[in-house]
């Protein structure tokens, strides 16, 4: 996923390579490279939430720096988050070691 420009600036300028991405149930570490949110932790979040095509991906960024997420249907409703037991428990490390 590509982050909007206030959000890569606020990545160049605090020097961070990896988001704490949060849900109200959940939280995932997510690497941060070149623009872009990805790797193990992005792809179980994706999973977890089902994400698709037009799917749309509301985030506000909290005082220590984390990101919390809104996920919202092509119809604009917030999605019914999908929850499965094999997330990978890597994604929810932040001493992955691979981005």
């Amino acid at each position: 996923m590509e982050l909007c420009p206030s959000l890569q600036e606020l990545a160049y300028t605090e020097g961070i390579n990896q988001f704490v991405v949060k849900t109200q149930q959940q939280a995932w570490y997510i690497w941060y490279d070149s623009g872009r949110l990805e790797g193990l932790g992005w792809e179980s979040f994706a999973a977890a939430h089902a994400l698709k095509e037009h799917d749309a991906i509301v985030v506000t960024v909290a005082n220590d720096l984390s990101l919390v997420a809104m996920v919202f249907d092509q119809d604009g409703c917030e999605r019914t988050f999908h929850w499965y037991t094999d997330i990978e428990t890597d994604a929810m490390s932040p001493h992955r070691g691979v981005h």
